[in-house]
């Protein structure tokens, strides 16, 4: 009887932690995270099932099973799974291990398709695998890290044209007066002038090494997503090489080469 309930108190939270990962993937309105409702009610279907002795689990499990089951078969029908549901529970449960926080940082792209059928996500079959997929707050964005140096190449590329523009408009209204020519600029005039040929030229440097980084995140991008689908069929060599390493050093795109290298 023992294992019997400890079985059914595993089963139970099992179902808790699947639910509460669909919902936290979901944008409609019963997301666990945004539903301060839904949250209630599921913290407290897991304090009660850590409460219950094990008669109350014999006798009221399969009842509580049945309304768990109840809410998880939506998704499970939705999201048709490609693992049974105790072993998607497990592997998620894992990813909160050693002071990790999917809910900060997402969760990896390959491993839901993993475990799941994404096709009603439409989301773009191309997706890299270890794009992060938001839960909770985050729940219908997705990112990765070559994305976020693009952003950062094209931002401080506008802030380079942006400032340029500035200071071809104060070198234009100083030449506008001639006392201040004469005079070899005022201190706060030349300041300004020579602030903002610092910062075009910060921003242009800024740009091509954000542009040159963009294109090797990009590069090794390929190479993960890649080697993360096949890594079972991969020697050890050829799994390095994916991963962008030789023995223990990094490998990096060479600009001063002929040729850009891995």
């Amino acid at each position: 009887m023992i294992i019997s309930a400890e079985n059914t108190r595993k089963e139970l939270k099992n179902y808790l932690i699947y639910i509460q990962m669909m919902t936290s993937l979901s944008t409609e309105k019963y997301n666990v995270i945004k539903n301060p409702e839904m949250k209630k009610k599921l913290l407290d279907a897991y304090e009660l099932i850590e409460k219950m002795d094990y008669n109350a689990l014999l006798i009221n499990g399969p009842t509580v099973k049945y309304n768990f089951k109840y809410l998880a078969d939506y998704f499970l029908n939705k999201y048709p799974p490609k693992k049974p549901l105790d072993d998607i529970a497990f592997e998620f449960n894992e990813f909160f291990k050693s002071g990790a926080n999917p809910f900060s940082t997402g969760i990896e792209y390959g491993w839901l398709s993993s475990v799941m059928d994404l096709s009603e996500k439409n989301w773009p079959k191309d997706l890299p695998y270890q794009t992060k997929i938001g839960l909770g707050h985050h729940a219908g964005y997705a990112s990765t890290e070559d994305e976020f140096l693009l952003r950062d190449s094209f931002y401080t590329f506008l802030k380079a044209e942006e400032t340029y523009e500035n200071l071809l408009k104060l070198r234009d209204s100083l030449k506008d007066k001639k006392d201040v020519i004469e005079s070899n600029f005022d201190k706060d005039s030349y300041d300004k002038l020579n602030l903002l040929k610092f910062n075009v030229s910060a921003y242009s440097r800024l740009s091509i090494i954000s542009f040159y980084s963009f294109i090797e995140c990009f590069v090794n991008t390929i190479g993960f997503d890649f080697y993360y689908r096949n890594k079972d069929n991969l020697s050890e060599q050829e799994s390095e090489i994916l991963k962008g390493k030789k023995r223990i050093d990094f490998f990096n795109l060479n600009i001063n080469s002929k040729n850009f290298r891995l």
